[in-house]
C-alpha cells in the first residue's frame, strides 16, 4: 500500500511567492552582528504571518 501524502497548506509557496523578504528577515536574525542578542522574534512572526496565509489559500481554494 503506498502512502499518499496530503498537505492540508503549503508554506513553501509563499516564501517563494515572498522569497526576498523571507531571506532578507532570515538574514537579519541569523547574522550574529545584527543580532547579537539572538532575538528571532521578527522571523518568528514572518513565519506566522506565512502560515496564516497559506491556511487562508487552503481555505479559498476549497470553497471554489
Amino acid at each position: 500500500m503506498a502512502s499518499e501524502s496530503i498537505k492540508p497548506f503549503s508554506i513553501s509557496s509563499i516564501i517563494y511567492a515572498n522569497k526576498k523578504v523571507y531571506y532578507e528577515i532570515l538574514e537579519q536574525t541569523t547574522k550574529l552582528e545584527n543580532n547579537s542578542n539572538f532575538d528571532f522574534t521578527p522571523w518568528i512572526k514572518w513565519h506566522l504571518e506565512a502560515v496564516n496565509s497559506a491556511i487562508k489559500q487552503a481555505i479559498s481554494s476549497l470553497k471554489r
